[in-house]
């Protein structure tokens, strides 16, 4: 229980460190911005040792998250940018991309580019999974406004049967 609750502390109380750096604004938002930071961690722990590849736990946490950070867009009518900003800081491959540059600058290319190529498999998974719910969330707005114009047209319609 430990190995979960104080990763997804600490991915938390990071989460909430860049929204300040990014300026986000409102005790609510910034708590908010730190309870998607931790439920991405704590998606990627728990799915551990599941899959044979990180990256595929990457880009499930990357979907579950954006599904959260949709959801709370739409609740707290800002946009869903300013959730994805802060969120996805924990699930970021910045170690992976610190041992590229030490492996490089000490000349050990075949490590470096190993690792620059899973660093970017790693942050290709996380823009593949908002990309994915993003859209899906942008399709079905698209689909409920064309649905309220329908039946808006039906209402005048049936108003003009009756005149």
């Amino acid at each position: 229980m430990t190995n979960y609750l104080l990763p997804c502390f600490f991915a938390f109380a990071s989460t909430i460190a860049f929204a300040f750096v990014f300026n986000i604004h409102g005790f609510k938002l910034i708590l908010l911005c730190g309870i998607g930071g931790a439920l991405g961690w704590c998606v990627f722990l728990s799915l551990n040792g599941v899959f044979i590849s990180n990256v595929l736990q990457y880009f499930l946490a990357a979907i579950i998250v954006s599904i959260y950070c949709e959801i709370m867009s739409r609740w707290n009518k800002v946009p869903a940018t300013l959730f994805f900003s802060a969120s996805m800081i924990p699930l970021f491959p910045g170690r992976a991309l610190y041992e590229m540059m030490n492996y490089l600058v000490n000349g050990q290319t075949d490590l470096g580019l190993s690792k620059g190529l899973y660093g970017l498999a790693v942050a290709g998974a996380l823009a593949m999974g908002i990309v994915i719910v993003s859209s899906t969330f942008r399709f079905g707005q698209n689909i409920s406004s064309a649905y309220q114009r329908i039946l808006i047209g039906i209402k005048k319609s049936k108003k003009k049967e009756k005149s």
